[in-house]
């Protein structure tokens, strides 16, 4: 009766074992097919010999080894598994905990941005300013309530894709990139559409930053110029409490108009806080003259607006030289011939800085800026002058000649 349960037993097995696990490996399967089950072993009973095999038994084993056969020369296929795409496929998507994923997820990439923000894209001008403000962008960035917003985390997982796509050449990062870019760009559409938004710091820091982008990416030469002026309009509106200088002085220059940053205004804002630095201990005289540098960098492009609007009116008539006009000449040739002299005098005080005034530090004994960047932010403001010093000559002589 045992061997007719167990042979019973086997044939259920047997029957049922195809249609049991189809998606275990084969040596799973195997080892599964191969097991019988028995009754509890006693002391009195004899272990099974050849002879005792029944017929049912055989079968079952028959059917197993087949069973195994099949599985060894037929793998089962699966359906594949199409993964639903992500402009961030990262192994974090497939955690059982998405709230806590994308937190983790957010504040890595937000790290990833500002190391590479502060150190690989615009480290001298960050190095410039970032102890001399309350608040620097990697800070805002990363403590400000306000940054915590869906248009802030797309720039910085747009600014990190692309980073990680230069580092490896990967072109389906770089897609990615441009593709988050294009979702950043319907952000800011909506953001000017709202008024409470228009103006608000989010959208300014998204704005430039999309200008940065641009200048890096490379994608169009003139794309960063949109982001720009978009950026000019939104610090127009907010007033003169807060800018961003450089971009907006190339941005005046290319379409030859005067710069706001030139107006009253903006300059007297600009001075104030240099003064407010001098009075806190972190004025020297490297922050100076990069100051100074600035504040003449700044009225060139008004100077080389006034002089295209006199030589086409000198050609088309409309200014008679004598009286009013060649004293109107003579005056803005004296300008250009006074900014000159103060570019060239500031580009040899560059020149000839000391060792301490190359290492400033303030009243505490911290570095005012940090010494691996000072040499190349002295290269760069040294640049600038020798390409404005050399811009005026043309301009100082283009007038002469009328």
């Amino acid at each position: 009766m045992r061997r007719l349960a167990r042979g019973s037993s086997a044939r259920e097995l047997a029957s049922n074992t195809p249609l049991l696990l189809p998606a275990k490996r084969c040596s799973e399967t195997s080892e599964e097919t191969s097991i019988c089950p028995r009754g509890r072993h006693k002391p009195d009973d004899q272990p099974p010999t050849a002879n005792d095999a029944s017929p049912d038994t055989d079968a079952a084993k028959r059917l197993s080894l087949q069973s195994r056969r099949h599985s060894l020369q037929h793998p089962t296929s699966y359906p594949h598994r199409f993964t639903s795409r992500s402009i961030w496929p990262l192994p974090n998507d497939t955690l059982h905990f998405p709230t806590l994923a994308a937190k983790s997820l957010d504040l890595q990439t937000r790290e990833m941005f500002n190391t590479s923000l502060c150190s690989v894209l615009i480290p001298e001008t960050y190095a410039a300013f970032s102890k001399r403000l309350d608040q620097d962008i990697v800070a805002f960035s990363r403590d400000d309530q306000a940054t915590q917003c869906p248009p802030i985390q797309w720039v910085v997982r747009c600014y990190a894709t692309w980073h990680l796509a230069t580092l490896h050449s990967d072109a389906d990062l770089r897609a990615q990139s441009r593709y988050i870019y294009g979702v950043l760009l319907r952000y800011m559409r909506v953001a000017l559409e709202d008024a409470r938004k228009a103006t608000c710091q989010t959208t300014l820091l998204l704005t430039i930053l999309l200008g940065f982008y641009e200048v890096f990416e490379g994608g169009s030469p003139d794309a960063w110029l949109v982001h720009v002026r978009g950026a000019k309009q939104i610090l127009k509106k907010r007033g003169a409490t807060a800018h961003f200088r450089r971009f907006f002085i190339a941005e005046a220059l290319i379409s030859c108009e005067e710069c706001f940053l030139a107006e009253r205004e903006w300059a007297s804002v600009n001075a104030r806080a240099f003064e407010r630095e001098d009075r806190r201990g972190k004025g020297c005289r490297l922050v100076s003259l990069i100051d100074r540098t600035y504040r003449e960098v700044v009225r060139v492009p008004g100077m080389v607006a006034r002089v295209k609007r006199v030589l086409g009116e000198v050609a088309n008539g409309e200014i008679l030289m004598d009286g009013s006009g060649v004293v109107l000449r003579e005056e803005l040739k004296a300008e250009i011939q006074r900014g000159r002299a103060t570019i060239r005098r500031l580009r040899r005080g560059l020149s000839n800085l000391s060792p301490e005034d190359m290492e400033p530090q303030d009243a505490d004994g911290e570095h005012i800026i940090d010494p691996r960047f000072v040499s190349p932010i002295v290269q760069h403001n040294l640049y600038a002058a020798s390409a404005v010093e050399k811009l005026l000559g043309p301009l100082s002589a283009m007038l002469a000649d009328t």
